[in-house]
């Protein structure tokens, strides 16, 4: 992704391999809107990092008019940052309120997350050269995989969270699903599935 970003191209064979990462979510009460939301346990920075990367991505789309396949602002916005007219992502506080302004394009909050805008506008500038192809970027991004499990209340999310952030070395996918699936009384209610840029894949 980093190449991507920079420009390099053309991608080599090893960045095409599948970049996963995993993500267990614990679904949130029903609000009657029609809309699920779940809280994220594990992999927040990394999913707000990403989140960052693609509202640059869009603006710059935005502002050049600039159309990868079928791919324009509005896709982008409508598919990864939005459902419907509420934001894909809500972080807490300060955090929440900025990121907001950035994806809307309105005024920054009165309290301002530094970190937030930062990390943005490194990966807006890096838009701004002149070897920046978003066909590259968008490219990098179909290789990137999520890997998600829904939990329910009994799985006691706070124990997953600390068995995930335990170890010294990467999990793999099947100690993962193990340490997150492995007790036979809740498992028909949880789903694992891995989902990419491009949509689900299993």
């Amino acid at each position: 992704m980093r190449r991507a970003v920079d420009g390099h191209h053309p991608l080599r064979p090893y960045e095409k391999r599948p970049f996963r990462r995993d993500a267990p979510l614990l679904a949130e009460p029903d609000e009657g809107d029609g809309v699920t939301r779940f809280a994220i346990i594990d992999g927040q920075q990394r999913t707000s990092t990403l989140t960052l990367l693609i509202a640059a991505f869009a603006r710059r789309l935005r502002e050049t008019g600039t159309t990868v396949g079928y791919v324009d602002a509005d896709f982008v916005e409508q598919n990864f940052l939005r459902v419907e007219s509420d934001h894909k992502l809500v972080l807490s506080r300060t955090d929440r309120d900025t990121l907001f302004s950035l994806i809307d394009g309105t005024p920054r909050p009165e309290r301002v997350s530094e970190r937030i805008v930062e990390n943005y506008e490194h990966f807006y500038e890096k838009m701004l050269n002149d070897d920046y192809d978003p066909a590259l970027l968008w490219e990098g991004m179909q290789h990137l995989l999520l890997i998600s499990a829904n939990l329910v209340g009994e799985d006691r999310p706070q124990l997953i969270f600390e068995a995930l952030n335990s170890r010294g070395t990467p999990l793999t996918t099947g100690t993962w699903c193990a340490i997150t699936c492995s007790s036979p009384k809740t498992a028909p209610s949880r789903s694992v599935c891995t989902t990419s840029i491009g949509g689900p894949s299993s």
